[in-house]
C-alpha cells in the first residue's frame, strides 16, 4: 500500500543530490528495488519509463549487473527468453521492462509497479469520457488514481 509519492530535485549546476554528506545514486537504489520486487513477489510486471530510451535501457543494464552478483542460493531462474536490452522475465512468472516515455508507454500491460525516471515529470493524461487532455505532474496523477 503506497501512501506517497516523492520527487526529489536537485537546485545546482551539478544535479547531484547528497545525503549526510555522501553522494546518492538513486537510479541503482531503485534497480535494486526493482530486483527485489521481482524477485520475492510473484507475477509482478515492473515498468521503468524514462524521456529517453537508452536511459531506461541503462535501468536493465543495472538490475541485470545487481542479478549477477547475487549468491547463487537467492537467485530466481531466469526463463529461456528473459534478458535482453529492454527486459527481464524471472521464473516466478515477474519481470522488468523499460520504455521510452511515449503517450503509448505502459499501454496494454498490467502493471504493478512503474519507475519513471522522465526528467519532466509531467504527463499528458486524455479522459476516455470529455476526451479532454491535460498535463500532470506525476504527483497529480497518482493523487487521482489513488
Amino acid at each position: 500500500n503506497v501512501n506517497s509519492l516523492f520527487d526529489v530535485s536537485v537546485d545546482s549546476d551539478t544535479h547531484r543530490y547528497y545525503t549526510n554528506g555522501i553522494l546518492s545514486h538513486n537510479s541503482w537504489i531503485a534497480g535494486a528495488f526493482l530486483l527485489w520486487f521481482s524477485i520475492f513477489n510473484d507475477d509482478k510486471h515492473s515498468l521503468v519509463v524514462s524521456n529517453k530510451e537508452k536511459n531506461a535501457k541503462e535501468m536493465i543494464h543495472r538490475v541485470r549487473y545487481m542479478y549477477e552478483r547475487l549468491p547463487n542460493w537467492i537467485k530466481p531462474g531466469v526463463t529461456a527468453d528473459g534478458w535482453n536490452k529492454h527486459s527481464v522475465a524471472f521464473e516466478n512468472n515477474s519481470r522488468i521492462e523499460s520504455q521510452a516515455t511515449t503517450e503509448d508507454s505502459g499501454r496494454g500491460l498490467s502493471i504493478s509497479l512503474m519507475f519513471c525516471l522522465d526528467g519532466g515529470n509531467t504527463v499528458e493524461v486524455k479522459d476516455n469520457v470529455t476526451g479532454e487532455v491535460r498535463t500532470m505532474t506525476l504527483q497529480e496523477l497518482y493523487d487521482v488514481l489513488i
